[in-house]
């Protein structure tokens, strides 16, 4: 019997030591909490941390990809997916979920059935506004994308898009028109628009109101009266009010003569972005004519 239990003995110990050997080699691995996802939904870049890309699922689940290729770092990039929910991993992002990526596709390529992609929604809300009333038919011009904004739907985006155009109140003023375009999947579901003169930007009209004398300003309005009046000066217009604007033959109290402003390539009847001073009285000069340090076409 003590034989028997000295054999029994050393048969627990060689597979103990058998076991620890597995281990040390990696032959076993010890069970995993590991949980695997699969689903589909964008790409979306987050403007947080010094900027990145993460995973939004079509069910609104966020997730962090510890691993994406650069070829998928598009934002708004519609893919399918499968991957490890890394719980043992920490980021500085405080975003999403992490996961390391097993598989990832694009699903940009629809053959005609499947989802818009970014840059076909893009062309469907540019091509809207081009459409627009507003637009067409108040002369718009300088049409810019300057935002793109991700929306929690699928397949959603907001683009937001600015130009210039006749004022519809007074076709002597240009407005700078912001318009934001929603699209969702094709559609656009969504438009919000507002119009005005950038801020930096005056009507006459405003100038004379706000009496702002001696000082630079930047002037809007349609051009008059170039080339028929006595003096080398023309009439800006804007804002229900005119102003004779001189672009030579400026002479300040003490006898300092200006430099002269080109005005070449301009005619009556065009909209011009005047730089220059409201003047008050002087000795070569009356108050309330305009001196100019630059006239060029607007927009």
């Amino acid at each position: 019997m003590k034989c028997v239990a000295n054999h029994m003995r050393c048969f627990v110990v060689m597979i103990l030591v058998i076991i620890s050997f597995a281990f040390l080699c990696g032959c076993v691995s010890p069970p995993s909490d590991e949980k695997t996802v699969a689903g589909t939904g964008i790409v979306i870049y987050i403007d947080l941390e010094g900027g990145f890309y993460g995973l939004e699922a079509d069910d609104g689940t966020q997730y962090y990809p510890l691993n994406l290729g650069e070829e998928y770092q598009v934002d708004g990039l519609s893919v399918g997916f499968t991957g490890t929910i890394r719980e043992d991993v920490a980021t500085i992002a405080q975003w999403g979920i992490p996961i390391e990526l097993t598989s990832i596709q694009s699903l940009e390529d629809r053959n005609g059935e499947g989802h818009f992609t970014i840059e076909e929604s893009r062309s469907i809300a540019k091509d809207h506004v081009k459409s627009m009333d507003e637009y067409a038919q108040y002369g718009g011009t300088n049409l810019r994308l300057t935002g793109t904004e991700t929306l929690r739907c699928p397949y959603c985006w907001q683009f937001t898009y600015d130009y210039d155009r006749l004022s519809m109140k007074d076709p002597n003023v240009i407005d700078h028109v912001v318009t934001k375009v929603t699209v969702e999947d094709g559609d656009v579901t969504e438009i919000s628009q507002s119009a005005g003169l950038p801020g930096d930007i005056m009507t006459v009209g405003k100038l004379m109101a706000d009496s702002l004398y001696e000082t630079t300003v930047d002037l809007v309005g349609r051009v008059s009266l170039l080339g028929q009046l006595n003096c080398p000066c023309f009439n800006l217009t804007s804002g229900g009010e005119s102003v004779e604007v001189w672009y030579d033959m400026m002479v300040e109290d003490d006898k300092t003569e200006l430099p002269a402003v080109s005005v070449e390539g301009i005619g009556n009847g065009d909209i011009v972005l005047v730089k220059g001073m409201l003047k008050d009285s002087g000795t070569y000069h009356q108050k309330g004519v305009f001196w100019a340090e630059n006239v060029i076409k607007y927009p």
